[in-house]
């Protein structure tokens, strides 16, 4: 789900900062499952078990994390210059994403679309993962209204551009990736709009 870049400003105009605060975490954590299960998965279509535990671990994302539990754990602070740089890298990633995104979809034609695997995965990622979010948190969680209502908006997030990279990456169908990351994105202003006014 695009619960970073998308989602955490809709739900910082919706629910305010300490909810766009709530965002941002879940933000995080839903990004370290996608770098490890997401990476593992989409390497594993192809080449097989063995090479997608490999994938993982070629990933710069896995030791930045190792890296940064490490430093965290032991209280060391991180000199302000290298901060900077990471900051600018950082800044640099979401334009970079955008257009290996654009290039992609430049390739895509409207006859190609497979509209039934389309069709099952606006389904999934739009309508069936907020009712999940909205089942667990209601009956399994006791949770605060606001962190309630936080997990279950991002939950409807469309899919992200970092899943047309790994398609791309390991040649997992990349063409219905990004269209499926299209359409989502396109029917999220309609389904974003409607899920908002129904949990407020």
């Amino acid at each position: 789900m695009n619960s970073g870049n998308y989602g955490a400003p809709i739900i910082l105009f919706a629910f305010g900062e300490k909810a766009f605060a709530l965002a941002v975490t879940f933000m995080v954590l839903q990004q370290i499952i996608m770098n490890f299960f997401g990476v593992y998965y989409a390497a594993r279509g192809k080449d097989g078990i063995k090479v997608a535990i490999k994938s993982v671990f070629e990933m710069p994302p896995t030791y930045a994390l190792i890296g940064a539990l490490i430093l965290n754990l032991s209280n060391v602070s991180v000199s302000g210059n290298l901060l900077s740089v990471i900051e600018i890298v950082g800044n640099a990633a979401i334009p970079l994403v955008m257009i290996i995104l654009g290039m992609q979809l430049a390739n895509l034609k409207l006859g190609n679309f497979q509209w039934a695997e389309i069709s099952y995965g606006i389904m999934t990622r739009m309508i069936l993962s907020p009712i999940i979010a909205y089942i667990i948190t209601i009956t399994l969680m006791d949770l605060d209204p606001l962190l309630r209502n936080v997990l279950i908006v991002a939950s409807a997030m469309p899919s992200a551009a970092t899943t047309v990279l790994y398609a791309l990456q390991y040649k997992t169908e990349p063409e219905l990736v990004s269209s499926i990351t299209l359409v989502s994105t396109l029917v999220s202003v309609i389904s974003i709009t409607v899920l908002l006014n129904l949990v407020s």
